[in-house]
């Protein structure tokens, strides 16, 4: 889980990122 990569999430709430997120899940 790159933590990282959820706080630029929580940050910037870039669909993006979330959509990565998704996927790593």
């Amino acid at each position: 889980m790159n933590l990282k990569l959820v706080w630029e999430i929580i940050q910037g709430d870039l669909p993006e990122l979330e959509e990565a997120l998704k996927k790593l899940l």
